[in-house]
C-alpha cells in the first residue's frame, strides 16, 4: 500500500519531507499561534472541543493543530504533554481530520489511548501497534467504530455552545471593565485596592 500509494501520501508536506529530504531540517508553514489573551475573541466555544482541562497555551496548540500548522512542543515530564495530545487529537477530528499519533514509547500511545476512551471517543481510535496489530483485532476494532456511529442533535449542539458563549462574553467584559483605565490612570481593581489599603476597611459589597 506504502508503494502504490507514494504520491499520494507525498501530498502531505511532512510525509514528502520523510520520503524525499530527511537529512534536511524541516521548515514549517511559520504560522505563528494567536495570542493566547486573544482567543476568546476569534474562536467559538464550538471551535474549542475540549476533553481534558487546559491552559491558554495548550488551548492554543489544540487550535492551532486543527488549522494544520505546524509546530513542536517541549516540556518537562508532568507538564501535560499526553493530556495536550489528547485535546489536540479531539479537536483535529471535529474538524473532520483523520490522525495519525506516533510515539517511541507504547506506554505513550496507551495514555493517550486511555484518555480519549475514558471521554468517548475510543471506539473512534484505532490501535496499530504491538499485539493490536494482527488482522482480527483490526476487524474488530473497525466493526465496533462503525457500530458506534450515532446521529447528534445539531441543534442542541448549537444552542448549547451559544448558552456557553453568552455566558463567556460575560465574564470576560467583567474582567475588561474591572481593569481598564480611567482618566484617573486607575482602573477600578486597582482603585478598590488602594481604598481597603489606605482606609482599612471591610471590602465594599458588590
Amino acid at each position: 500500500d506504502l508503494v502504490e500509494r507514494t504520491d499520494a501520501l507525498r501530498e502531505n508536506r511532512v510525509v514528502r519531507h520523510l520520503i524525499d529530504t530527511p537529512e534536511i531540517a524541516f521548515e514549517g508553514n511559520g504560522a505563528s499561534f494567536r495570542d493566547e489573551r486573544e482567543l476568546d475573541r476569534h474562536y467559538a466555544p464550538s471551535d474549542m472541543v475540549l476533553l481534558l482541562p487546559a491552559d491558554s497555551s495548550q488551548t492554543a496548540a489544540s487550535l492551532a493543530a486543527a488549522e494544520g500548522r505546524d509546530f513542536v512542543i517541549i516540556g518537562p515530564r508532568g507538564t501535560g504533554k499526553s493530556q495536550t495530545i489528547a485535546n489536540m487529537i479531539a479537536n483535529c477530528l471535529s474538524v473532520g481530520k483523520t490522525v495519525l499519533f506516533v510515539a517511541e514509547k507504547t506506554a505513550a500511545l496507551d495514555v493517550v489511548y486511555r484518555r480519549l476512551r475514558e471521554h468517548g471517543l475510543g471506539a473512534h481510535c484505532l490501535e496499530l501497534h504491538s499485539s493490536k496489530a494482527d488482522r482480527r483485532n483490526f476487524l474488530t476494532q473497525l466493526r465496533i467504530s462503525w457500530e458506534s456511529g450515532v446521529r447528534v442533535d445539531a441543534a442542541e449542539w448549537i444552542a448549547i455552545n451559544e448558552r456557553l458563549r453568552v455566558r463567556r462574553d460575560e465574564l470576560n467584559a467583567y474582567v475588561e471593565a474591572l481593569h481598564r483605565h480611567h482618566v484617573n490612570g486607575l482602573t477600578p481593581y486597582l482603585a478598590l485596592g488602594i481604598a481597603l489599603k489606605n482606609k482599612r476597611q471591610h471590602a465594599p459589597r458588590l
